[in-house]
């Protein structure tokens, strides 16, 4: 048969990104042909790499068979693109003909339209990747929802993507991960968007994500969710399913580092879950899954990111108790009482699977001896959790906090994240099976001296050695162990402390009317004889002083080492005892002798003496055992110790529970568990053993006074320490006047002076020495005697004005030179005696000095004239001035020509002394610019336009005064408002003066709406002193004009009135974040100030050092950071009402001014900046918000690097603040959300709830988390015996009461199946609050026999009387019913 051949045609079309849309090769309309070339290469490149074909040519390929030999072609087969038509030819010969020919050119059709469809999804993938926008060749037009999830629960995975294009990809990578039950499924994938997939999100596609690995491979990636297959598992009941989408595999990428993030953060989600759980109630009952999860919780991290170190070490510690520990009960029941006031460490309750022993198990009392032994201590009892959120203080187990500021030091090094901590009592290497309840006999009472191994823990523990030993073990999430390890070391140590205390005092109380005197000598040192007068003392002072350098929240300690006399020890005891101590126990005064109150002096002879205060109210010391009186001379050195604890003292008034820190050792209600009502049966029979003290000592020498306490309330130690302090401080002052009074009367005794009269000594005129008398001159007659009054004082004459005396003795002489000159009179006769002739010395002197007097009066003369002028000009017109002035020019020129040049310009003195004279005055407008024109030099001339939302006159005038200050500079106004001139003296000496006149000329500009600053400055160089001209050198006069110019330019440069704005700007923003100002638009001085001043700009003032503050502006969308529950009840308008009535809460001001809603936040510092955040409504999207950051830079620059603590790089200064406050505002956003979600809640099912609606499970539990408890059973008796089933003797129909309850106008009533319970909750319109009422299923059809009965409240305000009067009316009706149901049947 003949050979045949056969052609097929291919049309092309490519996707184009300019025309977002599909086009036609051969009718490329709309787009240029260049855009088509790309697709043309990447479709030559496709058909290159393929197995199937061989390049030909440049655009020619020929198509291999596959199942042929390489040598022979059984047919041949052409591709070739033709891009002058825009297509795709196929041409095949075939030998066997026609039909062959087409059959295999359809074949290589089908490979051709392949690789066009592969090319053009590289094209979508690569548009997709730049313009962050999903084309619709991929996605339809319907957008995709991710919260869409599958309801199924096939292994067939729902189809990711219900809308494909036509050219979507295939799935090319998948993944679960599963989900904690605690965290939402739809919150889960939010967070995961929002924080890991946030910078590859579409812009017009919910849920999808777009990246490219190192391969230039792009993908599109979603992320799903749906129910858990297996039903085995409790943990996990979601899977969350990673679908990645392409044209080839991803790489390790995507596959390892993308997974390995996800998977970290999905562990980090139930993690914050249960902390926020355990943050609102510490007291919740963790599920089995919860404690799987928090003990697995390690491993799994360790799974995901291997390189973690592991810390198995350092979560299991040891420590041996000290021999003198026989009662460890006692000592582990005050760790748990130390350790949960710390606020953030609290007692763990979860479900366990154990069999809870019976109380008379576990105890056994020896009715003989009273002997307690008990059998082992339960493990849930001292298994504690750390909650890095802060837990409340509970007030009935502890109404002081613990924490000290070691405390807060460890809590903050722990970081964040939940730990488990499980304290374990060990006998030897086993756990305790027999412990001891209040065995141990008197301690340390023999030793004088205690050293810190006594009363601490030995960490080097001897597994052989038949002692207790503590085992601590932490089960540690994201926690720094050591830190979480170190704070519970402190909290045993400060325990173990304060039990020695209280064990020492109770083996050292004696009788109080023992008293011995010891002869103290050096063979009996103090401590000895302390020790005898009352044993156990120093030892107990030493325990106090080691235990405060724990430090102890209960130990307290104040010093003062001011030096005294002997004879004030004793009043100085009486006055610190009685109104230091005992007055602010009691809050008020109390008098010595008080019973427990014992006071030793300690001298030659060392007593139990009393220190009263005799008739007059002076301090007398008696001896207690002869009732004599001691008096304490200047030569002794005695010493006063005042202690209280270590007496029997029974029923005595300072150990009330108010006074007391630790009031004593809680334990909880009987019936919490069998342990609680085992330790209430202890307590009943060893009171004591539960009991706390209180101890002072007070030590009074001549070197030093301390004052010791323990176990006193903050409020009464406060006191005490200021009383103590005042009492110091005025003994201080009056031990300062008797030393000041006796070194005085010491002086007048001695002949040498102080050092006060060598100065006024020194001080006073040198006697004149004698001078031989002078020849008088000849007396000649000239006329009548002139009477001038003489000088009390002669002194030397100075400047004119200057001095009073001065010019009246220059006035003295000037009349005596005009007696002696003036002619004589005919009638006058001279005297007998002839005069003698004048030497000509004295005539040279005479007439030398008439001659300076007479060139002093003509250089007075001209300044005065000069001075007239100037002042005179602001009265006079500027003609006037005008031609005054010329004159005075040409008067002082001409006085100069005699000199050989001149030293300064009149011109420069006319005008300084012009400008000197405008503080006095304010001159003519004209007249002030004709100056400045003419005599100034110009330097500086600039225009800048004001901020637009100022356009007031009094933002105008505060901007001046801003700049005026800041330049260090002098105003003076003009007559006209628009019109300021600031001066500014750059350079000032005796004989110079170099000043600065700026005028800024303000003007409204009416099409911008803002003001228009114009300013220009002249330099005004002049000399202060005319008399006596300065003499330069040519040299000397450059170098003086070269350091006044870098003056000036120095000066000039700071003349930055756009950062000026900028500053000021700042400065009003910090004013309203703290003090609203009702006139200021803040919104629009914010937008206006961040529109005119960009970051760059302002990064380039910071660098310059002009600018002192700087402003950022980012936005933020509340539905990425808020849950689902949360995100239905938002709206802005609803934030910003619940802010401004609850911004105190969040530290919010409300700094709004005239304009719209804006609020101010202070931060702490941040990279050493305080900074401020302003929160307002974004300008276009309704939901968003704009957020400003206002750091004050002070001219420091921000756009170095520092080091951010937890990361591995160094970050920008001003993008570490600006991510701190973004922070600031989430939480702020979070917490507001999270009040008006339980606001809504408590409405929802309160007084907006409907009867007909039904109410989930889960919202239950949700407005449980939200509010405050409190245990009704506890709070009121009456409730314990008409709700437990053993005192139910009524035989109640607890249903019908319900119903009833439902039915009446103050009630209604929510039923809640829970399985293996019943769950009543009662609200109250009355009070507005609930009643949580839980009960077994299986006693719900005749009796309920409830497990806890609960009241909810919003919050504790008022909490006692709200309880109280819920309780009465829940009683009352349940009474009310039962009588009218009993009156019915009879």
């Amino acid at each position: 048969s003949q050979s045949k051949h056969h052609v097929l045609t291919i049309p092309l079309t490519f996707y184009v990104t300019r025309a977002s849309s599909m086009i036609k090769a051969s009718d490329p309309t709309g787009v240029n042909e260049s855009d088509l070339d790309h697709g043309y290469r990447i479709l030559l490149s496709e058909l290159e790499s393929c197995e199937f074909t061989t390049k030909s040519s440049l655009d020619s390929f020929l198509l291999v068979d596959g199942d042929a030999s390489s040598t022979i072609l059984l047919y041949w087969c052409f591709i070739q693109v033709d891009k002058s038509s825009g297509s795709v030819t196929v041409r095949v010969h075939h030998p066997q003909g026609q039909q062959a020919a087409q059959e295999r050119a359809e074949t290589a059709a089908c490979l051709v339209e392949k690789m066009l469809d592969r090319t053009n999804q590289k094209l979508l993938l690569e548009s997709m990747y730049k313009t962050r926008k999903a084309p619709e060749e991929l996605f339809a037009d319907i957008e995709v929802d991710e919260s869409k999830a599958a309801t199924t629960t096939s292994k067939a995975l729902p189809p990711p993507v219900s809308n494909k294009g036509m050219y979507a990809c295939p799935v090319q990578y998948q993944h679960e991960f599963p989900l904690h039950r605690r965290v939402s499924p739809s919150q889960a994938v939010r967070t995961l968007h929002s924080s890991i997939l946030q910078n590859f999100m579409l812009s017009n596609r919910n849920g999808i994500s777009v990246y490219r690995d190192e391969s230039n491979n792009i993908y599109y990636m979603t992320l799903i969710y749906r129910k858990s297959i297996g039903h085995d598992d409790e943990e996990n009941s979601h899977v969350i399913d990673l679908m990645v989408y392409g044209i080839e595999e991803p790489g390790p990428v995507i596959t390892e580092e993308l997974v390995r993030l996800l998977q970290r953060k999905l562990l980090m989600l139930p993690l914050d879950a249960l902390s926020s759980v355990l943050n609102k109630n510490p007291q919740y009952n963790l599920l089995t899954t919860d404690m799987s999860f928090i003990n697995n919780f390690s491993r799994r991290l360790k799974e995901i990111e291997p390189e973690i170190e592991s810390d198995d070490i350092k979560c299991v510690k040891t420590y041996e108790l000290p021999s003198h520990v026989e009662d460890p009960l006692t000592l582990l029941l005050m760790f748990r009482q130390n350790i949960c006031g710390s606020t953030f460490i609290q007692l763990l309750h979860y479900e366990s699977d154990d069999i809870e022993a019976q109380s008379s198990e576990m105890l056994e009392v020896n009715t003989e001896d009273g002997n307690i032994i008990l059998n082992g201590l339960p493990g849930n009892e001292f298994c504690f959790f750390f909650n890095s959120l802060g837990l409340g203080l509970d007030p009935a187990a502890q109404h002081v906090t613990t924490l000290t500021n070691q405390g807060r030091i460890y809590s903050r090094q722990a970081g964040s994240g939940i730990a488990v901590i499980q304290v374990s009592l060990l006998h030897g290497s086993s756990n305790a099976s027999r412990i001891s309840v209040g065995k141990g006999g008197r301690m340390l009472d023999t030793r004088l001296c205690v050293s810190k191994e006594h009363i601490s823990l030995n960490p080097n523990v001897d597994e052989n050695k038949e002692t207790y030993k503590l085992l601590i073990k932490v089960t540690n999430t994201t926690v720094d162990i050591e830190a979480i390890q170190k704070w519970v070391y402190l909290s045993l140590c400060q325990v173990l402390a304060a039990y020695t205390i209280e064990r020492h005092r109770e083996s050292c109380l004696q009788s109080a009317t023992s008293s011995v005197t010891v002869l103290t000598s050096s063979a009996i040192e103090s401590r000895d004889a302390l020790n005898q007068l009352m044993p156990g003392l120093s030892s107990l002072e030493d325990m106090m002083t080691i235990t405060i350098d724990l430090p102890h929240p209960a130990m307290m300690k104040v010093q003062s080492k001011m030096r005294l006399q002997a004879t004030s020890l004793a009043a100085l005891t009486l006055d610190l005892t009685e109104k230091a101590v005992l007055s602010a126990i009691f809050s008020k005064s109390v008098r010595l002798p008080y019973d427990g109150v014992e006071i030793f002096r300690m001298a030659k002879v060392a007593s139990r003496v009393n220190v009263i205060r005799d008739r007059i109210s002076k301090a007398k010391v008696v001896s207690f055992e002869n009732g004599r009186v001691i008096r304490d001379n200047h030569v002794d050195s005695p010493e006063y110790i005042c202690v209280f604890g270590l007496r029997q003292s029974d029923g005595n008034a300072i150990n009330l529970p108010q006074h007391l820190f630790f009031k004593e050792i809680h334990v909880s209600r009987p019936e919490t568990s069998v342990f609680t009502d085992v330790l209430h049966r202890i307590k009943s029979l060893k009171p004591s053993q539960f009991e706390r003290h209180m101890v002072f000592i007070l030590r009074v020498s001549r070197n030093c006074r301390s004052l010791l306490t323990y176990n006193v309330t903050p409020q009464i130690w406060a006191t005490m320490k200021t009383n103590f302090n005042d009492i110091e401080e005025e003994l201080s002052r009056a031990e300062e006047t008797r030393r000041e009074h006796c070194v005085g009367r010491c002086i007048d005794q001695f002949p040498f002076k102080t050092k006060k009269q060598q100065v006024s000594i020194a001080a006073e005129p040198p006697p004149k020495k004698e001078q031989p008398p002078k020849e008088e001159l000849p007396v000649v007659n000239k006329g009548p005697i002139r009477r001038i009054k003489r000088p009390t004082s002669m002194l030397r004459p100075k400047l004119i004005g200057k001095s009073v005396d001065g010019a009246a003795a220059q006035a003295v002489q000037a009349s005596r030179l005009r007696a002696k000159t003036r002619p004589s009179v005919p009638h006058r006769t001279s005297v007998s005696k002839p005069a003698p002739s004048i030497p000509s010395t004295q005539k040279k002197q005479l007439k030398e000095k008439h001659s300076q007097q007479k060139q002093r009066r003509e250089t007075t003369q001209k300044e005065t004239v000069t001075r007239s002028i100037v002042q005179s000009v602001p009265a006079a017109n500027l003609l006037k001035f005008y031609r005054d002035l010329t004159a005075l020019l040409r008067e002082a020129s001409e006085s100069h020509l005699v000199e050989r040049m001149l030293s300064q310009s009149m011109v420069q003195y006319v005008a300084h002394a012009y400008f000197a004279s405008l503080k006095e005055r304010q001159p003519p407008l004209m007249l002030l610019r004709l100056i400045s024109t003419c005599f100034g030099s110009p330097k500086v001339c600039q225009t800048i336009c004001h901020l637009q939302c100022d356009n007031e006159l009094s933002s105008i005038k505060s901007f001046l005064h801003f700049v005026t200050s800041r330049w260090k500079a002098s105003a003076i106004y003009s007559p006209y408002p628009q019109f300021v001139y600031l001066q500014k003296d750059l350079l000032v000496s005796q004989k110079r003066r170099v000043s600065i006149l700026i005028e800024i000329l303000m003007s409204w500009d009416r099409p911008a709406k803002c003001h228009i600053y114009n300013f220009k400055a002249w330099l005004i160089n002049s000399s202060d002193n005319l008399k006596n001209p300065m003499q330069l050198s040519r040299i000397h006069t450059e170098k003086e004009a070269a350091v006044i110019d870098d003056i000036v330019s120095d000066f000039i440069s700071q003349l930055t009135l756009n950062s000026q704005v900028l500053n000021f700007a700042g400065s009003r923003l910090v004013r309203a974040a703290t003090k609203q100002d009702r006139k200021l638009n803040t919104l629009a001085l914010l937008r206006c100030t961040f529109q005119r001043f960009s970051e760059e700009l302002q990064l380039d003032y910071c660098i310059e050092g002009s600018a002192d503050y700087m402003l950022q502006r980012r936005f933020v969308a509340p539905s990425s950071i808020l849950s689902g529950e949360m995100i239905e009840n938002y709206d802005r308008t609803k934030l910003f009402d619940h802010l401004s009535s609850a911004g105190k809460s969040y530290k919010l001001q409300d700094c709004s001014g005239s304009g719209e809603k804006v609020f101010a936040c202070v931060m702490p510092k941040v990279a050493g900046l305080s900074c401020h955040v302003f929160v307002a409504a974004h300008e276009t999207i309704d939901s968003a918000l704009e957020v400003f950051t206002l750091c004050l830079t002070k001219g420091k620059r921000v756009d170095t690097y520092v080091a951010v603590e937890g990361s591995l790089f160094a970050e920008r200064i001003c993008d570490v603040v600006l991510e701190y406050s973004m922070t600031t505002v989430e939480q702020v956003i979070t917490a507001a959300a999270s009040k008006m979600r339980n606001v809504h809640l408590w409405r929802r099912l309160g007084s907006e709830f409907a009867p007909t609606s039904a109410v989930n499970e889960l919202l239950m539990d949700e407005l449980r988390q939200c509010c405050h408890h409190i245990d009704l059973m506890d709070f009121d008796p009456r409730l314990q015996a008409l709700l437990t089933e053993n005192a139910n003797e009524l035989q109640i129909p607890w249903d019908e009461i319900f119903k009833s309850f439902d039915r009446s106008p103050l009630f209604h009533c929510i039923r809640l199946d829970r399985g293996e319970e019943m769950n009543w909750v009662l609200y109250s319109r009355e009070h507005d609050t609930f009643i949580d009422l839980v009960s077994d299923h299986s006693s719900s059809i005749e009796q309920k026999h409830f497990r806890t009965v609960r009241l909810l409240l919003k919050d504790n305000f008022r909490e006692q009387i709200v309880a109280k009067n819920a309780s009465d009316q829940f009683v009352s009706f349940v009474l009310n019913w039962v009588w009218d149901e009993c009156w019915l049947c009879v």
